[in-house]
């Protein structure tokens, strides 16, 4: 997977251009390693202290775009 030519060309991202990025990256490896869609909403509004049945993941950076 090489880096979007979108994201090349521009030096300043917004916060939602971001998010999507990450949101479609997320969908992409769900739907092609965990073969289930994955849902893109923003961050519960009230913690959750409790998980039942969950599944957690990570996203990191690595290479140039690292740190």
């Amino acid at each position: 997977m090489s880096l979007n030519a979108e994201i090349v060309a521009s030096k300043v991202f917004t916060e939602e251009q971001l998010a999507k990025y990450i949101i479609d990256a997320t969908q992409e490896v769900f739907t092609t390693m965990v073969m289930m869609d994955a849902a893109d909403d923003y961050p519960l509004r009230e913690p959750i202290n409790r998980f039942k049945c969950s599944i957690t993941g990570m996203v990191g950076f690595a290479g140039t775009y690292s740190g």
